[in-house]
């Protein structure tokens, strides 16, 4: 017999069911994006839909969308359709999002919509995170490079330190923005020649049923 640490059954039942919020530790980095983002005031920080009308469908709250998105940028997420995905299978993003699961299109159309407002939460968010010192004490972009988080021991910065965070975290934030558009505009040419080439191959079917007599006429 095998001496190996054994998990659970597939289908084993569990006599205490677990919320959410009782699977993510209390002190997760991912607590941070969902408080600072529920302190927001969306329609003053320009999103659309920070306001909704009273008749009409229900957008999503634009909060749930910030959220994933900010959680795609601290963990270089570089797609809306790969953010998708991890709203359906990842625990941590379905508690940012209440276990919502907005579909590509949703999420794309939000980055559209509000392309100055995400550039500016960025930035923010990433001063936040250099002065909580989450994360190690640095902060990785969405470009690879590297900017030392502030420690306990030095909270002061130079002027001229502080222009060039902010010019990092605003670029990083631009970069970003950038590779989601990208990465959008592929997908579309991908759908498209998918499409195309499916045409086709339905094409060639047809004539090669006609060819070996296999369609009849009725």
């Amino acid at each position: 017999m095998s001496r190996y640490i054994q998990g659970e059954h597939k289908d084993q039942v569990s006599l205490l069911p677990m919320t959410l919020n009782e699977m993510i530790a209390e002190d997760h980095p991912v607590r941070v994006i969902d408080a600072f983002v529920d302190t927001l005031d969306m329609q003053r920080l320009g999103f659309r839909y920070g306001v909704t009308k009273e008749v009409g469908r229900k957008p999503f709250d634009p909060r749930h969308l910030l959220k994933l998105f900010l959680y795609g940028y601290l963990n270089g997420i570089r797609t809306t359709r790969k953010l998708e995905r991890e709203a359906h299978r990842n625990i941590e993003v379905m508690l940012l999002l209440d276990q919502l699961k907005p579909d590509d299109r949703t999420i794309s159309n939000f980055r559209q919509h509000n392309p100055e407002a995400l550039k500016n939460i960025f930035k923010e968010f990433s001063l936040l995170c250099n002065e909580l010192g989450l994360y190690g004490k640095q902060i990785i972009a969405v470009d690879g490079s590297k900017f030392r988080a502030s420690n306990s021991r030095q909270k002061s910065f130079t002027k001229r330190k502080v222009q060039k965070m902010l010019k990092h975290y605003e670029d990083s934030a631009s970069k970003y923005l950038a590779l989601l558009e990208a990465g959008d505009k592929e997908l579309i040419r991908y759908l498209k020649a998918k499409k195309h080439g499916l045409s086709c191959f339905l094409n060639e079917i047809f004539n090669f049923n006609i060819k070996n007599k296999l369609i009849f006429e009725f």
